[in-house]
């Protein structure tokens, strides 16, 4: 998903001409990948996408702009590791808990073999007190692919729906 596909506003919901169970192996694997994070298994993180997988957080406002400037740009599971290392190596952040909540998809077959799916996202934060808030709410604009029996993310775009969090981006969302 280039830029201007990233850009581009959610697509209306498209009639789905996807056998059941594949539509339900892409949601699957879409819950699999938060529940990885909600686990903080960060090096399993990078085993979602594919090689020269592409991980991007935008705000919306950048993206409806037009503008290019991202939070967090990732251009290939090397890139990811090294993300990861840094967060075990250097824990400056909060302890939080995070919760994913992921609303219903919106699936289209982009090619054979290639889908994307476009899915709303709520994080929650719970810190050790035990206070939980909202940390973002926005929506995943997938491109998956399936090689060899597995589903990958060849690009994963994270739209936030503002540009402020309210605390530090060091975690994937």
């Amino acid at each position: 998903m280039s830029l201007m596909a990233a850009n581009r506003p959610t697509p209306e919901i498209p009639e789905i001409d996807l056998p059941w169970e594949l539509e339900r192996r892409l949601l699957v694997f879409n819950q699999r990948y938060v529940q990885c994070l909600d686990a903080k298994r960060l090096e399993a993180w990078p085993d979602f996408f594919t090689d020269n997988g592409l991980y991007r957080i935008y705000p919306r406002e950048n993206l409806e702009a037009g503008l290019p400037a991202c939070l967090l740009y990732l251009d290939s599971q090397a890139t990811m590791r090294d993300r990861v290392l840094c967060l075990n190596e250097v824990s400056l952040f909060a302890d939080n808990t995070a919760r994913h909540f992921l609303g219903p998809s919106l699936i289209r077959r982009e090619s054979e073999g290639v889908y994307e799916v476009s899915t709303n996202v709520l994080v929650v934060h719970s810190d050790v007190e035990g206070h939980s808030r909202v940390f973002c709410a926005g929506e995943y604009r997938d491109r998956i692919v399936e090689r060899g029996g597995s589903l990958k993310f060849s690009e994963k775009t994270v739209v936030l729906d503002t540009f402020t969090v309210p605390s530090h981006l060091a975690m994937p969302i």
